[in-house]
């Protein structure tokens, strides 16, 4: 009979897989537990045999099991009412097992609603799709704890189970929705957390957490950017472009519906609260601060060429917004470094600089402006660099304008006293001239060009210069005494005879 029982027992174990006990509210793992049937249902009982009375172990580990394992449990909450939650428990040998394969039990216990549940496992023990009724629990923080306990037997030779590991993990359960936010912006630049460039698309997502086993509740997201942007939809995310720099919020409402199955529960159990129990509810919200974007740097030098020791002024300006201006003097070969790096955060958009730069050299501005969601460095045209040229001494205006204006009024003197003897002489010349041109048609002058007039001027001038040395002295003075000069000939078309 004792060996009919004893298989009795090992088949219970052996195809077990849910026990469901019923314990104190202040569940403690006993440290060794055995079996027993109570009115057709399997129940653990604590073993009272003591600890010198335990032999070895089935597997042959020794006798202190206990430190042969560690127990760990995670849980996959929060969650919301009405939603499923998991848990899983996970066995670690400490050393080498003379087998890969172990049985061991795990009880599981939850102080939310007090239920006890056991289960034969290998390493590791799960329980999945764990649902809290809110007609059963009230939503809070709760802790759900694993004793995880190995077979042996006692003097007795009755199978007992002992306690080899012990763990516990903390769950929630809310009255609210659960899920994960995420705001994301595309950028070539580099952001600081929680800052945003204005003008940009920005997309703002919530990803539900909670999970309902027989039902898929509807969902409704309601959005707003800043208390001015709204909009509604049944998906998960909202792309925007907001263009106010300044601190701002986004925020989302989520609203979940329930079936009409879990509304018809609540009405018979609580018809006093059928409304709120219509729908679940969450709210996520996310303050950030927009800013614009650095662009559009512009350097203007007014001077490229300087020399060394004197100003000149850059005019630099930008736009952006809460922007740290820095900048410095690079010389074009990267030789050395003419000023250090000045920084400075200012909200105005230009700056106007006032620079010396001692050596020589070809050099260029560096200047690097940058917020909290963009930056700019932008080098300037080459400044030039040289030392003054020395002039040479100088004499005054006066002294340089002086002679000059003596030169022209001697010069002018002189031409205007030749052409008045020139003309004197021509006028006291005492020659008779006869003008024997009795064919005036024929006359050759009149048909000259004006080039080949002045021409026969020159020549004339020229000749009469030539000459004038020929004549005696008394034609010398003939300017003193009346001309007896006479002309012959005709002087129109008309042969009037003088």
């Amino acid at each position: 009979m004792m060996r009919i029982g004893y298989c009795v027992r090992v088949i219970y174990l052996t195809c077990l897989i849910c026990i469901i006990v019923t314990v104190d509210a202040s569940y403690k793992c006993r440290k060794k537990v055995r079996l027993e049937m109570d009115q057709d249902e399997l129940i653990i009982v604590e073993d009272t045999s003591s600890e010198s009375e335990v032999t070895s172990y089935r597997e042959g580990l020794g006798k202190d099991l206990a430190a042969n394992y560690s127990l760990t449990v995670t849980n996959s909450g929060p969650c919301v009412v009405y939603s499923f939650i998991s848990f899983l428990a996970k066995m670690t040998p400490f050393a080498a097992m003379p087998s890969t394969k172990s049985l061991f039990m795990y009880v599981w216990h939850n102080d939310a609603n007090q239920d006890v549940r056991a289960m034969y496992s290998n390493w590791t023990s799960n329980i999945t799709s764990y649902t809290f009724d809110k007609e059963e629990i009230i939503p809070n923080k709760y802790l759900m704890t694993v004793c995880v306990y190995k077979r042996t037997s006692n003097s007795k030779g009755e199978e007992i189970l002992k306690l080899v590991a012990n763990g516990s993990t903390k769950f929630e359960i809310t009255n609210t929705l659960n899920g994960k936010e995420h705001l994301e912006q595309k950028t070539n630049d580099s952001r600081t957390e929680n800052y945003y460039a204005t003008a940009e698309k920005t997309t703002y997502s919530v990803r539900l957490l909670d999970e309902f086993q027989d039902f898929k509740p509807e969902v409704v997201y309601s959005w707003s950017v800043c208390n001015k942007l709204f909009w509604e939809s049944t998906v998960n995310n909202f792309t925007f472009q907001y263009m106010e720099p300044g601190p701002c919020h986004v925020e989302c409402v989520v609203k979940a519906s329930l079936p009409d199955q879990l509304r018809r529960k609540i009405s018979v159990s609580r018809k006093e609260q059928i409304l709120e129990e219509l729908q679940l509810e969450g709210v996520w919200r996310k303050d950030v601060i927009f800013q614009d974007e650095v662009r559009l740097v512009n350097i203007s030098l007014g001077e490229t060429i300087v020399n060394t020791g004197k100003m000149f002024k850059a005019n630099i300006s930008y736009t952006g917004s809460n922007t740290t201006f820095c900048w410095d003097i690079i010389p074009e070969d990267n030789s050395t470094i003419a000023t250090n790096q000045t920084c400075e955060k200012s909200p105005q958009k230009w700056h106007i600089l006032t620079l010396i730069i001692p050596l020589q050299g070809v050099y260029r501005l560096h200047v690097h402006i940058s917020n909290n969601v963009s930056s700019v460095t932008q080098l300037s045209q080459p400044i030039f660099i040289s030392d003054p040229v020395v002039p040479l001494p100088q004499s005054s205006s006066t002294s340089q304008t002086l002679p000059i204006v003596i030169s022209i009024i001697g010069i002018t003197v002189i031409v205007l006293f030749a052409a008045h003897l020139v003309r004197v002489n021509i006028k006291s010349r005492n020659v008779e001239v006869a003008n024997f041109d009795f064919h005036p048609t024929l006359h050759e002058v009149d048909q000259l060009s004006w080039r080949e007039r002045l021409i026969s001027v020159w020549n004339s001038t020229r000749e009469f210069f030539a000459s004038r040395n020929t004549y005696d002295s008394e034609h010398s003075y003939a300017r003193f005494r009346p001309s007896t000069a006479r002309h012959y000939g005709t002087l129109d078309d008309t042969n009037v005879v003088l």
